[in-house]
Formats: structure tokens, C-alpha cells, sequence
């Protein structure tokens, strides 16, 4: 699934687009939306395709990513760690005392990114690595890969939603809607011309009546 990393989709859902795909300039402004003339409508997958089939295995796949550990694996990570990085004065009552702080601090987090952050941590050559760390060391090595899970989780679930409940296609436009397009289209016309000092040139401006 390519498209969950392309930031030009809008994944928000708020943007309104025309029926060939891009933005509805004028309703967006009309709904005071930030008017991004690159943004793209989500990609509607087909349920039957083979596609619609990998979407749903990705979407489980990253709700597995997203499991918070347990506390016994937790457990496990930080007293093996612990044995690399000493702790001076620290008695077993205080560890085990210290022990539920991590427990709470780092319950979010999926055993296999703990998991890699205590690696990474005891294999760094810092000499201020050589003492075990309090959670806020291990944090920042957890952080940015959660937060592009969770980031891609959303996009896939959104994909998901969006393909078991397709929207209904917009209303083809009015003559009315054609005829605003084509007024408007001829105001910047003019007021192009006007300020370029040459006057109305170019194609002309059909009104349809």
C-alpha cells in the first residue's frame, strides 16, 4: 500500500473535490479550508479486488505493530538490561519499586520497539550509557518509529472505512454550475487584460443561454 506515504492525499477527508479528481477551489474557500492546489481525494478500493484483500491484512498486520507489551515482557527487556548498566546504591526493594514506574511509563509501547531501544541503548559507546537508564533515556528511542506506525495504522484504517462504505459519486454539475464557471472564468479573463494593459484578448468568452 505506496499510497499510505503520499502526504498529498487528503487523509483528513474535510477537502471537497470535483468529479475528475481535483479540488473544488470555491468550496473550499466557501468552507474557509486551507486551498491546496496539489492535494489528492483517498483512493476508494474496490471490495472485491485483490487489493481490498491486502488492505485488510495490512490493517491487522499494524494492529499487532501496536500491541502495548505486557508487563512481563517489559519485565524482562529492562532486568536483562539491567544487567549491562550498573545502578549504585539500589537495593532489590528499590528495583523492584523503580520496576513499576517503567511498568507505567513505557505501557504503550510494542515489545519488539522496547525491545530494540534496550539494544541500542547498551551498545551505545557513551560512557553516560554505562548506567541504567530512567525511562525518559529510553523514550526518544521508542518515539519516532511508534508514531510512524501509528500514522500508517491511521491511513490504512481510513483506507479500510472508505472501501466498505464508498461515498456516493458527486451530482453531475447544473447549467447554472457551468455557466458561474464560465462567467467567472471570463472576470479573471478581463481582469488579467486589465492589467497587463492590453485590453480583452484571446479566445472568446462563450456564455451559454
Amino acid at each position: 500500500m505506496s499510497c499510505i506515504s503520499d502526504d498529498r492525499i487528503d487523509w483528513t477527508g474535510l477537502l471537497p473535490f470535483a468529479a475528475a479528481g481535483g479540488l473544488d477551489v470555491a468550496e473550499a474557500e466557501r468552507r474557509s479550508l486551507p486551498v491546496n492546489y496539489s492535494a489528492k481525494p483517498m483512493p476508494i478500493i474496490t471490495v472485491a479486488s485483490d487489493e481490498y484483500q491486502e488492505l485488510r491484512e495490512a490493517v491487522a498486520g499494524y494492529e499487532r505493530m501496536l500491541t502495548p507489551a505486557t508487563p512481563k515482557e517489559l519485565l524482562f527487556e529492562l532486568k536483562k538490561l539491567s544487567c549491562h548498566c550498573g545502578m549504585a546504591n539500589r537495593d532489590a526493594v528499590d528495583f523492584e519499586m523503580m520496576l513499576e514506574d517503567y511498568l507505567c511509563d513505557l505501557a504503550e509501547y510494542p515489545i519488539d520497539l522496547v525491545r530494540e531501544a534496550c539494544r541500542r541503548y547498551r551498545n551505545d559507546p557513551d560512557k553516560g550509557h554505562d548506567f541504567f537508564p530512567r525511562p525518559g533515556k529510553l523514550k526518544p528511542l521508542l518515539d519516532g518509529e511508534l508514531y510512524r506506525r501509528r500514522m500508517q495504522y491511521r491511513r490504512l484504517s481510513k483506507l479500510l472505512e472508505i472501501a466498505d462504505n464508498p461515498p456516493a459519486p458527486p451530482p453531475p454539475p447544473t447549467f447554472d454550475d457551468l455557466l458561474k464557471r464560465e462567467r467567472q472564468r471570463g472576470e479573471v479573463e478581463r481582469m488579467l487584460a486589465e492589467l497587463s494593459g492590453k485590453g480583452i484578448c484571446g479566445r472568446r468568452i462563450m456564455l451559454l443561454f
